[in-house]
């Protein structure tokens, strides 16, 4: 693979060392809606990611449609919503991978219209990794500092430093090809997170590991998250993933964010059939432009 396909928008997925794998929900045990047919309270201060009416065109078909939404410094926010719903051509527009059709994205007030992709200091996780064969693990991490103002006692500093992080210290001279699937997740991440990025973008980063790895990873990147305090969109089919990782969970269905507002969202129900259906169902589901947003925090609470 070439470097230059990368650019210093790290472009991996996720992981980390293990936790003993406790249910993905076990700390998400109550969640409260924070609007139904009401649209959210949009922020004023004008930090953080603010998606407006934003919409995205592949030829004839609408892939993100009127879509509006805004993320907190420092928040972890889930997209969910099922395969082929918009929601990776919404993280693509967002780092600037996709042009709109309509509509603006910003961030801490600069409209990034224009702005390409290794300028607006965003991260990128995808599910399959993309790290380079024929670099190292620390040559992996170090990517997206090389190029720039940091010395190389830094950059090795730097490196250090995520390797604890993850959980691979010792693994600095690794090659690639003879790590796992969970190391190999553990270096994408720390290699996404080397630069600081503003705002890490992850695109379903746990799909190709088993479910008991996910369920592990899930807890750990959460984790890792809050201690670096990265903003974060986590997209996911997954709604235990969502409830574990996230803040704030956004539906979306049907290229827009989605409102169930006759249902109680609760965990009780984001995990019944009932609501699995729903996703399944965009006529079942009202919908507005900025859509239906539960709040996952009281992990948070409980973690003091």
């Amino acid at each position: 693979m070439n470097d230059a396909i990368t650019s210093p928008l790290p472009t991996s997925p996720t992981s980390l060392c293990a936790s003993p794998p406790t249910s993905l929900c076990a700390k998400s045990q109550s969640l409260e809606i924070s609007s139904s047919l009401t649209p959210p309270a949009q922020d004023n201060s004008g930090s953080g990611l603010h998606v407006r009416n934003a919409t995205v065109h592949y030829g004839t078909k609408v892939a993100v449609d009127n879509v509006s939404l805004d993320v907190l410094p420092g928040e972890i926010v889930a997209l969910l919503g099922p395969s082929g719903c918009g929601k990776s051509s919404l993280l693509r527009a967002i780092v600037g991978l996709e042009p709109l059709a309509s509509g603006s994205i910003a961030y801490d007030k600069a409209d990034l219209a224009g702005v390409p992709v290794h300028k607006r200091g965003f991260g990128l996780l995808f599910q399959d990794g993309q790290l380079f064969p024929h670099r190292d693990v620390a040559r992996n991490i170090a990517y997206g500092l090389e190029g720039g103002q940091m010395l190389k006692p830094e950059r090795a500093a730097r490196v250090a430093e995520l390797l604890e992080l993850v959980g691979l210290v010792g693994f600095e001279r690794r090659a690639v090809a003879t790590l796992s699937g969970g190391e190999r997740q553990r270096v994408a991440l720390a290699r996404s997170l080397a630069p600081r990025p503003r705002l890490l973008l992850l695109d379903e980063p746990f799909s190709a590991l088993d479910r008991a790895l996910r369920e592990r990873l899930a807890v750990e990147v959460r984790d890792i998250l809050r201690a670096t305090g990265t903003t974060a969109i986590l997209v996911t089919h997954d709604h235990d993933e969502a409830l574990t990782v996230a803040d704030r969970i956004v539906l979306m269905n049907d290229a827009r964010l989605t409102n169930p507002a006759t249902h109680p969202m609760n965990r009780e129900f984001v995990t019944s059939e009932t609501f699995q259906k729903l996703q399944t169902s965009g006529s079942a589901l009202p919908r507005s432009g900025r859509g239906d947003e539960i709040s996952c925090c009281p992990h948070r609470e409980q973690e003091g």
